[in-house]
């Protein structure tokens, strides 16, 4: 099992997932559906972040072109 000092670990991703969860008002702006903080928090596979235009064609990777969305909406 991870060490304790690890599983408390936030990750850079984590942080970028919350703060998009904060600025959407804690909603998917593909369904309007809630997401709920503490799976947010607890599953890494809840949510994921997605691209608005691709970044595959575009290249933007800014915040200004990422939405968080559940995974079971987006896929």
């Amino acid at each position: 099992p991870p060490s304790r000092s690890t599983a408390d670990e936030v990750t850079g991703k984590q942080i970028e997932k919350y703060r998009l969860w904060e600025e959407q008002e804690c909603f998917d702006l593909y369904t309007g559906a809630k997401i709920e903080v503490d799976r947010l928090i607890s599953d890494d596979t809840y949510t994921q972040i997605d691209h608005i235009l691709p970044f595959s064609r575009t290249g933007e990777n800014s915040r200004n072109n990422k939405v968080l969305v559940t995974v079971s909406i987006s896929l």
